[in-house]
């Protein structure tokens, strides 16, 4: 069934939408299938999200990597009220709608296979290799996704995973620019820019974010694929934000008893509400990912000779092989500030009453 046409391409289906516009199954004049992403009027009547919007988008056209979507070309066409109607769209007047085409990838989304369950530890690696392969190679163009979640992560018959959906992503150069409130570029109309179950604490907040902020998303998305469950609370904004800036997450290990230690600490580095806490860049983190993976296979089963909880030197090598990683300081959550607090207190009485001995000591052998 075709819904409209668009330029010289036929629309057929909706098959997804985002906060930037909506995704339909089309074809060329030649009968190409390909997928065809429509940017929201309410954005494209603002002159700068347009020039954000098509100047990002040639930035991901510019990306070519095997595990992310092609995007082909960014095109416009004028639409009528009729035809936006046909397209889900609400328009008084004809306007002018900038869309992009892209390779469209047959297949499952994550989100699909998360439902199922905890996934095979082995696919779990497999997919969140490729992920990280596909994040580098973005990250490495200095384009940012900042929407990364399983509805935008497709897999293929043969298990090959394509990154979907580079609609909010960001050219690196810009992403200093501080977002002002959350009234600005994360939200329009009521529509959150990116997916609250997997926002970074920088989006949250509206700070500048980098490829780091991506690294966040990869983490709960692991642990979900690992678990089948989130790591956090997310009924509302306040829950998840609060949840996070309390540092309350359940190791995943506590899910599901054949997963590692050191599978916890890698998600803990990767969710670690500072950015300078977590995995400098995709490649330090695909790395470690490589390491815990040979790690996770030389483990015995729990009924095996070596203890479910005793953890591997090299698994733990592999965390902390990337340069410029430092050691995690106790204090660096708000969990932990209590705690910390204490220790710190505990050990400057302590020392205090060291000092006072070794004077007293000094005055009874000058006496």
């Amino acid at each position: 069934m075709t819904l409209a046409d668009l330029g010289t391409y036929r629309l057929h289906a909706p098959i997804g939408q985002g906060a930037t516009g909506l995704v339909f199954r089309a074809e060329t004049s030649s009968g190409r299938p390909i997928a065809l992403k429509v940017m929201r009027p309410a954005l494209a009547a603002d002159d700068e999200r347009r020039r954000r919007f098509v100047r990002e988008a040639r930035a991901a056209a510019a990306l070519d990597h095997p595990q992310i979507a092609a995007v082909h070309d960014i095109e416009s066409a004028v639409v009528d009220p009729a035809t936006a109607s046909a397209l889900g769209l609400t328009i008084d007047a004809p306007c002018d709608l900038p869309f992009l085409t892209m390779e469209l990838v047959e297949g499952v989304d994550i989100d699909a296979l998360i439902a199922e369950g905890p996934m095979a530890m082995d696919l779990a690696f497999d997919l969140a290799d490729q992920i990280l392969a596909a994040l580098g190679a973005a990250h490495g163009r200095s384009v940012v996704h900042r929407d990364l979640k399983p509805a935008n992560i497709r897999v293929t018959s043969d298990l090959q995973v394509k990154l979907l959906d580079f609609g909010l992503a960001k050219i690196l150069e810009e992403a200093d620019e501080p977002v002002t409130s959350v009234g600005t570029d994360l939200t329009l109309d009521g529509m959150v820019l990116g997916s609250l179950p997997y926002l970074s604490p920088e989006q949250l907040q509206g700070l500048p974010v980098d490829g780091r902020s991506d690294l966040f998303s990869f983490g709960i998305l692991f642990y979900e694929m690992l678990t089948g469950v989130l790591p956090y609370p997310n009924e509302t904004m306040v829950d998840y934000a609060r949840a996070l800036m309390l540092g309350r997450l359940r190791p995943a290990s506590e899910h599901r008893q054949d997963l590692s230690p050191e599978i916890d600490d890698f998600v803990e580095r990767l969710l670690d509400t500072d950015p300078d806490g977590r995995f400098p860049t995709a490649v330090a983190t695909r790395k470690a990912l490589q390491a815990l993976r040979l790690a996770q296979q030389a483990q015995p089963t729990i009924d095996g000779e070596r203890p479910a909880n005793e953890r591997s030197d090299d698994a733990i090598a592999g965390l902390h092989a990337a340069p410029q990683l430092q050691e995690r300081d106790p204090s660096d959550t708000i969990a932990r500030d209590a705690t910390t607090t204490g220790w710190i207190a505990s050990h400057r009485v302590s020392t205090i009453f060291l000092v006072i001995f070794v004077a007293a000591l000094l005055m009874l052998l000058l006496l």
